[in-house]
């Protein structure tokens, strides 16, 4: 794009010194610039990302691990690169922005790893041994880890609408650079860290300075985790009941906060534009001068909002329409108003959209369809539905149309209501007259004659070159565009010919150009256009449904209204989302379930999930920002990476349990081992995501909403791997152990009248069932007559009861 834009520009410089005086040409709006903006300021981000990553890998890894994890990364993008071709995805901004997002999650398993492998160094290991013993210890998880994130991204390729199509790309690179990261973790890294030396004590003065510092932030991560996080676990685990309480309102509180309304929403992220685009359509049948005054009368509103007073004064009187361009086909129009850079910008494009509907006042009947477009990826009005009546007449549409307009003009911020229910147009209907078969003509005849005077009748072709030319027989122009020719056409008969009059009527009936039909279904669209930070388009509709709709419904047989537009797309979205989440959810318990051979441990590895929810919905409301489809993306993204960190903790128990320690000391040891780990990989994925999170250029706004579920999403759920997991592990085992006692104390063993020496010791008789083995006598229950003892119990705690013979 950029290299055409180029070269047309050069085609330009050299055309314009050959046009002819007075004419002139120029660029109007070049989107290559938008376009370099928006990828260098991606890659500039990624490259920001990148930087901070390494230096906090610097700070906490040896210099050497540090440089081979960014390796890493590095090795990981250009695997993805390699295939992308493959797959049918171009580098653009989207893809780009993969990379960006993607960051600081393909460098969690290279962390882990080398971390391994490190502290088999710092064990005494060396060598293939130490690269041998840390991969075994760490790759089941490290495997799994990965996957699970995968199998939370490949739902986004299959979801429908528009917008979830435009970001396919994504889904495709995370998928492509998680594969080749797992390679190369597993594979490459270790092969890399067998030549790793004990590190030795740096003498430049510049190593030195940089091992000084590393050793405060080593010593900084140590003393967290020993002096502030293993205390606050240890504490915990004493209240393990008030601890999950709490986390649990947490998460209630969260949501809470996100049905309260607190944090506005929406189903694409409200970017503001460049470009104010006006797009109207036309009544059928509506003129090309009827179309042409409606132009004219949005060119005017345009050119009185660029002169206004109280938007020049808002944007301190700087001018900010730059450009103004029209179009005009087939009853459709198209109006851009190119403004200036939102940077260089004070007043809103939002502001702007609204006074220039203001400046165009009341919309003509020849208009079926208009709205105003102020942000990127709007597409539609604000607010649209489908009526639609058992019946199907017309009337009673336009009635049940209008009673839903007229409660929708009720509703504050709600402006410009109209429906796509055309007026209807007069048609002439020909009627022919009883007595005109007797004159050996029927209506068919009648309509043809007709046709051919004022359509024309084709009586030759005359070859032209490859083409033939039609030579047709009408009616002069000026007879044709009368109505009243229809009295003085002439029809041909058997008996010569004679007045239409004569033979049939032409009546005046209504007629529709256009009849919409909907699950075969005639219906009405009704759209409406909602100020922004006022009323929901959800919320109204809930509230006509709950108030109005019982009452149409009442008024209007088999009355229904239904969402549409961009409210029907965001349906289909969140019923397809919640399906393919609760399918990757399964799919992971499942997998975990096999790995782990436990039901319980797979659903404390995924308690972290909900909890990055819980992120998300803080961080949005910490940023400013509407929830959003790609806020659900991001939410989809980060219960992927989420997991990971618990899956390292339960793997690290069951190693620590396997080799004999009890529930709380493997449990504190193992948060003990994997503090470090943890943090960093938590730290690294929020990192790479800050430069991007707090860019302020519009080319970054569709993209931040996904950005901050991601990244506040791991950053709370790092304190549920920390504190909840380790918790909710001491609940499970302390219930675990308490039914297996109880499944032991009821246990039940029956025996004949003679119990086997095995069980009795000294042997005694049984004949009054009152022997126990804690050496207490114990009487007979009444109405029970020697026969059976009953032996309940297990190991020395052994009872015995009379049962009666059978």
């Amino acid at each position: 794009m950029v290299a055409t834009a180029d070269a047309i520009k050069e085609f330009m410089a050299e055309a314009r010194e050959q046009l002819p005086p007075g004419m002139e040409f120029d660029i109007w709006f070049d989107f290559s610039k938008a376009y370099e903006g928006r990828m260098n300021l991606l890659a500039g981000n990624a490259l920001g990302g990148l930087v901070l990553v390494f230096v906090l890998l610097m700070l906490f890894l040896r210099p050497a691990l540090a440089v081979w994890v960014t390796i890493g990364i590095a090795t990981a993008f250009m695997g993805a690169l390699w295939l992308l071709p493959v797959t049918g995805v171009t580098l653009n901004m989207l893809s780009l922005f993969a990379f960006l997002l993607i960051l600081g999650i393909v460098v969690d398993d290279a962390i882990i790893v080398g971390e391994a492998v490190h502290a088999a160094h710092d064990r005494g290991v060396t060598g293939l041994a130490a690269a041998e013993e840390g991969v075994k210890q760490v790759s089941s998880p490290v495997i799994f880890a990965v996957v699970s994130t995968m199998v939370f991204f490949i739902p986004m390729l299959f979801l429908p609408g528009y917008t979830a199509q435009m970001m396919l790309s994504l889904p495709v690179v995370v998928l492509l650079a998680l594969f080749f990261s797992l390679i190369e973790s597993l594979l490459i890294l270790p092969a890399h860290l067998v030549n790793l030396k004990p590190e030795k004590q740096a003498t430049s003065g510049a190593g030195v300075k940089l091992q000084k510092l590393r050793g405060k932030f080593a010593g900084a991560m140590k003393v967290a985790g020993d002096k502030y996080y293993m205390p606050l676990l240890e504490k915990s685990l004493s209240s393990s009941r008030v601890t999950v309480m709490i986390f649990l309102m947490a998460l209630l509180l969260s949501f809470a906060v996100f049905k309260g309304g607190y944090i506005g929403s929406s189903f694409s992220p409200k970017v503001p534009s460049d470009l104010l685009e006006l797009n109207t359509v036309m009544a059928p049948g509506e003129s090309f001068e009827e179309a042409k005054r409606v132009m004219e009368q949005f060119e005017r509103a345009g050119d009185r909002l660029a002169e206004d007073k109280d938007m020049l004064a808002l944007n301190n009187g700087v001018p900010f329409v730059k450009n103004t361009m029209v179009f005009l086909w087939r009853g459709n129009i198209h109006v851009l108003l190119q403004l200036t850079d939102g940077e260089e910008r004070d007043v809103t494009s939002e502001q702007l959209a609204l006074r220039w509907r203001e400046f165009i006042g009341e919309l003509p009947a020849s208009v079926e369809e208009m709205n105003i477009s102020a942000t990127i990826g709007e597409d539609g009005a604000g607010m649209s539905v489908n009526l639609s009546t058992a019946s199907g007449d017309m009337a009673e549409l336009r009635a049940a149309a209008d009673a839903v307009k007229e409660a929708l003009d009720g509703y504050a911020g709600v402006y410009d209501v109209r429906d796509n229910l055309t007026s209807a147009r007069k048609d002439i209907e020909i009627q022919l007259k009883p007595h005109a078969t007797n004159m050996g003509i029927g209506l068919a005849d009648v309509a043809k004659q007709v046709r051919q005077g004022f359509y024309g009748e084709e009586v030759q072709r005359i070859p032209r070159g490859r083409e033939d030319v039609r030579v047709m027989v009408r009616y002069p122009q000026e007879e044709r565009a009368s109505e009243e020719q229809m009295d003085r056409i002439r029809i041909r008969t058997n008996q010569g010919e004679i007045p239409f009059s004569a033979v049939a009527d032409a009546v005046y009936v209504p007629g529709y150009t256009t009849i919409r039909r909907t699950d075969r279904e005639r219906t009405v669209r009704i759209t409406a256009e909602l100020t922004p930070g006022t009323s929901s388009a959800h919320e109204i509709l809930q509230q006509l449904r709950e108030k109005q709709v019982p009452e149409w419904e009442k008024q209007f047989p088999g009355f229904s209204l239904k969402t549409a537009g961009e409210m029907q797309e965001e349906q289909e979205f969140n019923g397809a989302i919640i399906a393919f989440f609760v399918l990757s959810l399964f799919t992971i318990y499942a997998l975990l379930a096999i790995a782990f051979r436990s039901y319980s441990q797979p659903l404390l590895i995924l308690t972290a999930v909900p909890f990055g929810f819980f992120g998300a919905v803080f961080g949005h409301l910490l940023m400013g920002h509407d929830m959003s489809i790609m806020s659900m993306l991001g939410f989809l993204a980060a219960a992927g990476v989420v997991v990971n960190d618990n899956l390292v903790l339960m793997d690290r128990i069951n190693q620590l349990r396997a080799g004999g320690m009890a529930v709380m000391d493997a449990v504190v040891q193992a948060g003990r081992d994997r503090f470090r780990p943890i943090i960093l990989t938590s730290i690294t994925t929020f990192i790479g995501l800050v430069p991007i999170m707090f860019e302020r250029s519009i080319q970054a706004q569709f993209l931040i909403p996904m950005v901050i579920s991601l990244a506040f999403g791991v950053l709370f759920a790092t304190a549920v791997t920390l504190i909840l997991v380790p918790n909710l592990y001491k609940v499970i085992e302390v219930l675990r152990q308490k039914m297996g006692a109880a499944r032991a104390a009821r246990r039940r063993y029956i025996f004949p009248w003679k119990i086997p020496d095995a069980l009795t010791s000294p042997p005694h008789l049984w004949d009054k069932c009152a022997w126990s083995k804690f050496g207490r006598r114990r009487r007979p229950r009444s109405g029970r007559a020697p026969g059976m003892a009953r032996v309940t119990g297990a190991g020395e705690s052994v009872r015995v009861h009379c049962a009666a013979p059978h």
